[in-house]
């Protein structure tokens, strides 16, 4: 698997985030500061899954998150089998808004590609992002709580 990253393209308000390799709770601090920095300022984002190979729990916890908080963010190129299964496992597919590869996620060819650099997350911060993103797959999907309640009680008992 190639080398994990996250990328973005801004035109005309709207900004794709390309999730490469994985996306996991090592990408998800930096991926959610980078989402809440560009709906501040006014931007639609859609995020990109087409080479994400693997995601967690953790990392749809975030997407989930912004979801439900009523921000205008859009998944598009589901193709990889193990997000697709993530997704509907965990009963996302009902919440996750999703666009077709279609002229409102597609950026003219010329349009800069930026990396994102990644923040190091660890320690107390690092289980916060844990346990809040997991709270979050449960409050989206309260069937949840059965594949979760171990995670949760541990991170609380820590």
């Amino acid at each position: 698997m190639k080398e994990s990253k996250l990328t973005y393209q801004e035109y005309k308000g709207k900004v794709v985030v390309k999730v490469r390799g994985k996306g996991t709770w090592v990408e998800g601090k930096t991926f959610l500061d980078f989402c809440e920095r560009k709906f501040k300022e006014g931007k639609e984002i859609y995020v990109d899954l087409k080479d994400c190979q693997i995601i967690d729990s953790t990392f749809l916890g975030i997407i989930a998150s912004l979801v439900l908080k009523k921000r205008p963010l859009y998944l598009f190129h589901l193709e990889s089998p193990h997000v697709l299964r993530s997704i509907k496992t965990l009963g996302l597919s009902r919440i996750f808004p999703r666009v077709e590869e279609s002229a409102e996620a597609k950026l003219p060819q010329e349009v800069k590609e930026w990396e994102i650099p990644l923040q190091v997350v660890k320690g107390k911060e690092g289980k916060d992002l844990i346990n809040q993103a997991h709270r979050t797959l449960v409050e989206a999907v309260p069937e949840n709580i059965e594949k979760f309640k171990d995670v949760l009680e541990l991170l609380e008992n820590e």
